[in-house]
């Protein structure tokens, strides 16, 4: 098992590079699916989240509505680390399970965790490689209006409420820009991960001779 952190700015295309290692083969967990699935209603997770910020960032269905509680968060890193500290953990253990289920049905998996925060929190240095891609930031602008249907002003801010690229870039393994063509993105990912598979097989072959 070949364990490896995906992350990048917001809006740089984490997605699009993801799914074209999942198409290569790789195994892919989403820390964005996990953290929609630890915070849905009556977990821990959730009653945690109401206490500290009420019950104005639910939907009609109980369900966390995670639009206002971006909007909240954003504007307030008091309440953005209060966040991270109540979901950041349950996303690591369910991470954690996800990564023995694979490993133990596939011993020789190349996994590839996506995740925005993995430089902020720490967390890429329990990887053994970390991939970053990067976009101009007017271009991660643009991305995000037209995506997110927001104003630049909005796309700024939440721009500026992560790390600068340049800090994740500089603990990077792999560097990926995406400020070209889909078929450029397509052919950067693909050295990245014969990279990654060579790394792979001879950790294997070590362990075999072991």
């Amino acid at each position: 098992m070949l364990l490896v952190g995906l992350t990048g700015g917001i809006a740089s295309g984490k997605t699009v590079v993801s799914n074209r290692l999942r198409d290569l083969g790789a195994h892919v967990i989403d820390a964005d699916d996990i953290s929609k699935a630890v915070m849905v209603p009556q977990t821990q997770c959730w009653k945690k989240l109401i206490e500290y910020f009420g019950k104005q960032i639910l939907k009609k269905d109980s369900s966390i509505d995670r639009k206002i509680l971006a909007s909240v968060i954003f504007d307030d890193p008091v309440k953005r680390k209060c966040l991270n500290d109540i979901v950041h953990p349950e996303i690591s253990k369910m991470i954690n399970l996800h990564v023995k289920r694979i490993n133990a049905e596939w011993p020789d998996a190349i996994i590839i965790i996506e995740a925005a925060l993995l430089v902020e929190t720490g967390t890429y240095k329990e990887y053994e490689k970390l991939i970053v891609v990067y976009s101009r930031e007017e271009l991660q602008e643009e991305r995000m209006v037209k995506r997110d249907g927001i104003t630049s002003g909005e796309a700024r801010k939440r721009i500026d409420a992560q790390w600068p690229i340049v800090k994740k870039m500089k603990v990077a393994d792999y560097l990926i820009q995406n400020e070209g063509s889909l078929e450029q993105l397509s052919r950067d990912t693909e050295r990245v991960f014969a990279s990654l598979r060579t790394l792979s097989d001879l950790k294997n072959i070590q362990k075999g001779d072991s």
